[in-house]
């Protein structure tokens, strides 16, 4: 069942990407804020199927990477609870990763595969403070290095 919402959203990732406004009248957006708008769009759309699944979304943010450049998030997790991570890639983003860090630095869990929706389910075994990090690493052929790329990451537990 989630799978079928996660192919959902990448239809609707395509028809977000090709008009963010939903009207080809709208006034044009710059690159960056449909970019953000595009990402807030996917963020909210899988939030909602997370929720229809039982899940209580925790956090979710966007933010701006270089290519090789990671973020760092922090947050407190609890034993008993079953967490989902997912990473969602922005316009030109080829390959997005997520590693997840216990207290200690120790790797948790990781998605490495080469796609722009990495996803981790994490079940600590005790409470305790939690390190994600997404990592930029790699574009579609022929972007600039030297660009920012937008993506966004969800938080959710059941």
């Amino acid at each position: 069942m989630f799978g079928k919402l996660i192919a959902i959203l990448f239809v609707l990732v395509s028809v977000v990407v090709v008009n963010p406004v939903g009207s080809a009248l709208a006034a044009p957006l710059s690159a960056t804020n449909r970019d953000v708008t595009t990402i807030r769009t996917q963020i909210e759309v899988l939030s909602d199927a997370l929720a229809e699944n039982g899940y209580i979304i925790q956090d979710t943010d966007w933010d701006l990477l270089e290519l090789g450049d990671s973020m760092t998030y922090n947050g407190t997790f609890y034993r008993g609870n079953d967490y989902r991570i997912i990473a969602i890639g922005g316009r030109g983003i080829a390959d997005l990763d997520i590693s997840v860090y216990d207290e200690d630095e120790n790797l948790i869990d990781e998605d490495t595969a080469t796609d722009a929706l990495p996803m981790v389910d994490v079940s600590p075994r005790w409470n305790g403070e939690f390190s994600i990090q997404v990592k930029l690493y790699s574009l579609q052929r022929g972007l600039s290095t030297y660009d920012d790329y937008v993506y966004g990451f969800i938080v959710a537990y059941k």
